[in-house]
């Protein structure tokens, strides 16, 4: 709870003192660097604003630029901050630096915040990446036979679109989910 009510004050915080991710200057890329990482990772105030714009690239070197200034992140926070510029350079196009992000997006076995098929979820958007069918299959296999939480399902449902959608770029393929959304 007491996390929640820290977020919600940097949030209000920012809004007031002018911090919003909005600003283009270096002045407000430092701020965006700034935040704490929940802030950063989960909300329009960091790297989704650009995303949001569809500056896919930008958004993943903005949170590469977010790392060396954040050695207090949890193992778990990098490993999302890297599946998401992953995905980020995916959707540019850039398949060496999203496979590179990958790379270092796994977790411990178990670890406490992510759904327990995380790494196969990690595993098939590598497969997917390098074109590799079999791989896909078989993380997707591994996926469906261990499923436990809402997420992992959630997980599965992606990676059976990115199966469904073989053959098209990362970008084409994830993307069409959000735009039937719309």
């Amino acid at each position: 709870m007491y996390r929640f009510y820290r977020f919600v004050i940097s949030v209000i915080a920012a809004v007031l003192l002018g911090g919003c991710s909005t600003q283009r200057g270096s002045e407000g890329r430092q701020t965006v660097l700034a935040l704490p990482y929940w802030q950063f990772d989960q909300t329009p105030a960091g790297w989704r604003s650009y995303a949001d714009r569809k500056e896919f690239r930008q958004a993943g070197v903005l949170i590469e630029a977010y790392f060396p200034g954040h050695p207090e992140l949890l193992t778990n926070e990098r490993a999302m901050l890297h599946f998401h510029a992953a995905q980020l350079f995916g959707f540019s196009g850039d398949t060496s630096a999203a496979l590179r992000h990958l790379g270092r997006a796994e977790i411990p076995d178990g670890s406490p915040g992510f759904p327990s098929r995380w790494n196969d979820y990690v595993a098939a958007t590598k497969a997917f990446l390098r074109h590799d069918h079999a791989e896909l299959l078989a993380a997707r296999e591994r996926m469906a036979s261990g499923l436990s939480t809402d997420q992992d399902r959630s997980y599965l449902g992606v990676v059976d679109l990115l199966i469904s959608r073989w053959g098209e770029s990362y970008g084409s393929a994830y993307l069409s989910q959000l735009d039937k959304r719309k």
